[in-house]
């Protein structure tokens, strides 16, 4: 009974990080602290998705539109950012444990009242971005 609980975690948690990694594999490839924290095997699983992205859109659609705008990354040529990369969504919260204490503000602004104490081992339900550090 425990292992069927175990294996069914193990399953979901993989199941979820592959949709992740999926959604968002254009931003993980073009950035390389996002890039850091995927395993080998991830990386090539990302790797080949975005190729096998790219050759579907260049086969079925990107051919048959104007030179302007047969590229993945970018709405057109006369773009300087990749504006056609799915970006996470750094509002959304997560669960966490604390590797250390240490204190956050919970607001942005630098002298927010508000602070969290994070002890060792805690579990807590946060804003991704408030946890993430700095860029």
């Amino acid at each position: 009974m425990d292992l069927d609980r175990t294996q069914f975690l193990l399953r979901s948690y993989i199941r979820v990080r592959l949709l992740k990694i999926e959604k968002f594999m254009l931003h993980n490839l073009k950035s390389e602290e996002a890039e850091r924290r995927l395993s080998e095997q991830e990386k090539v699983f990302a790797t080949r998705s975005a190729d096998d992205l790219a050759k579907h859109f260049e086969e079925s659609v990107l051919l048959k539109l104007p030179e302007n705008y047969q590229s993945v990354l970018k709405q057109s040529l006369i773009s300087k950012v990749d504006d056609m990369v799915p970006q996470p969504h750094l509002d959304t919260f997560v669960v966490c444990r604390s590797k250390n204490f240490f204190s956050l503000n919970l607001y942005e602004e630098e002298e927010s009242p508000e602070t969290v104490e994070m002890d060792h081992g805690d579990l807590y339900f946060i804003r991704y971005k408030i946890v993430k550090g700095p860029n």
